[in-house]
């Protein structure tokens, strides 16, 4: 009777390790954070995730929505009752980020581009070698290779990618690094509405890009150098072609002081201006000012961000060469600000103006001044721009300030989401982990399938999952992220604890069979 009990207890410890180490698991993927993510789109996407085993399914949605989130409100039906937790939105993008397609070179950002329509040049221009050209999905892609940077700003030029000089440094440096370039666009015979508004709402098949290398990186660098392409986005854009809207004189026209009753208290006299087709730098109109020794035209912007950067540009010419100053300024929220002047004898073509500043209020006063020009002078104004950024950019076509309602999304950081399938847990310095665990290889293979209906990717073994992210300042993603081995393998959130194939041998099959001989042996001894 008592072996009886021995071999019962014996059965009963040996299924307590058999739970203990493969009844530990969890669902990595559902991550639980304390707030909801901001969104503005509306959207509503979906995750599900089936164990054929237990028969659960795992269900992550999540509805996106512009406005406020009193009008918000979903509904999900369960067979059987749920258990209900909040899931941070940014698991689409790490599931996103998961399963994009990947290609055999690290793929530099590209932040802007130009969607026209325009073919990607076959040719090799100078030293840029196009090494594959082909559709994929609803992209164009080009992989390149190039020995200079001037060749590859050519080349990108022509086949209509925008770069800002920031990006050029990092693109130089890219280049003497001997990487390689993979570009997308959208393929223009996708563009319908339904693709339109796909790319609108971020919910595009992602590109699947592989490429060798010595260590895990994450492009990062031109993500930093490309937020400065911000500095190209308009906020006002002047050529006069709809006339002088939004325009008016002010009271700065003075009598020159060698005039008898010449005074220093500004007069009111109507300057002659006008508009004009005797010079044009962009379109068929520009703003002239004739035989004044002192004007200032003015107009107004508003919703401005207090603290950002913004520049004010234009260009200007004389008829011919006389005595006088251009200049810009912006007044307005205990701001005086000035150019520096350009004389009028030095401006028989068209030279440009510009004015960097921080805004200081939501709201600002422009101004174009000319200063102590003679009687017979003539000059021109043409081409004003207001635009993020300390350096202007080229004009492309007029836009009023606040044509349509405007609103500033633009955030000086964002966030960076990594997950990381290796044999190790990862790390990345500033980052937080917020889940790292084992996961089985068809878990890993079950998240995301190709057109074909096969896996995403093929797994051999369990494989290691780290969540990693960082809200990150622009400022700051000055390199390309190297992802190194973490100190340990031990499990943060719902992470599965595993161990290797040694250790499952030695606790699952030698020390239950070595408790059991004890035990035997034990109780002949104590029947003896």
């Amino acid at each position: 009777m008592e072996i009886k009990r021995s071999a019962l207890y014996l059965f009963f410890l040996s299924l307590f390790f058999l739970v203990f180490i493969y009844g530990n698991k969890a669902f990595g993927m559902a991550i639980i954070y304390p707030e909801p993510y901001p969104v503005f789109t509306n959207e509503q996407k979906a995750v599900i995730y089936y164990d054929e085993k237990t028969g659960m399914e795992t269900l992550v949605a999540s509805t996106t929505f512009r406005g406020e989130a009193k009008d918000f409100g979903w509904i999900i039906p369960t067979p059987s009752k749920p258990e209900v937790t909040a899931v941070k939105d940014d698991i689409f993008t790490a599931l996103d980020a998961l399963t994009q397609p990947k290609y055999d070179y690290p793929a530099p950002v590209m932040p802007l581009y130009s969607l026209s329509g325009l073919s990607v040049s076959e040719r090799a221009v100078d030293t840029v070698k196009v090494l594959e050209t082909k559709n994929v999905d609803v992209y164009t892609t080009t992989i390149v290779e190039a020995n200079d940077k001037e060749s590859l700003l050519k080349w990108l030029e022509e086949n209509n990618y925008k770069v800002s000089k920031s990006m050029e440094f990092v693109l130089n440096d890219y280049v003497n690094k001997n990487y390689y370039f993979v570009l997308a666009k959208i393929n223009t015979e996708a563009l319908g509405a339904f693709v339109s508004g796909q790319l609108k709402e971020g919910h595009i098949n992602p590109l699947k890009v592989t490429f060798a290398t010595k260590n895990i990186i994450y492009p990062l660098r031109l993500t930093g150098a490309g937020s400065y392409q911000e500095a190209g986005r308009k906020i006002a854009a002047y050529s006069f072609e709809q006339g002088m809207e939004g325009w008016w004189i002010d009271y700065a026209t003075y009598k020159p002081s060698s005039q008898p009753g010449a005074s220093s208290e500004p007069v009111q006299v109507a300057p002659n201006t006008a508009l004009s087709t005797d010079f044009s730098k962009h379109g068929t109109y520009s703003l002239k000012i004739t035989g004044q020794n002192a004007t200032s035209l003015k107009t107004t912007v508003s919703d401005l961000t207090p603290g950002t950067q913004y520049v004010l540009s234009a260009y200007v010419r004389s008829k011919n060469p006389v005595s006088g100053n251009a200049l810009l300024r912006v007044e307005g929220g205990n701001l005086y600000l000035k150019s520096a002047p350009l004389s009028l004898r030095e401006l028989a073509d068209w030279k440009k103006l510009e004015l960097p500043f921080a805004a200081t209020s939501t709201y600002h006063e422009l101004y174009l001044t000319v200063s102590d020009m003679s009687t017979e002078g003539e000059i021109y104004f043409d081409v004003i721009q207001l635009e993020e950024g300390s350096v202007s950019t080229e004009f492309t076509q007029e836009k009023l300030p606040n044509q349509g309602k405007y609103q500033n999304y633009y955030s000086n950081s964002a966030t960076v989401l990594l997950y990381v399938i290796a044999n190790h847990k990862k790390d990345v310095p500033g980052f937080t982990t917020a889940y790292a665990g084992w996961v089985k290889e068809d878990k890993l293979e079950k998240l995301s399938t190709l057109d074909s209906g096969e896996p995403w990717m093929n797994f051999t073994g369990r494989k290691y999952l780290t969540k990693l992210s960082r809200y990150m300042p622009y400022s700051q993603m000055n390199n390309d992220l190297v992802i190194n081995n973490a100190e340990n393998n031990n499990p943060v959130g719902t992470g599965e604890v595993y161990l290797q194939k040694p250790f499952r041998f030695l606790f699952v099959i030698i020390l239950p069979i070595a408790l059991e001989v004890a035990l035997i042996v034990y109780f002949i001894k104590r029947r003896k």
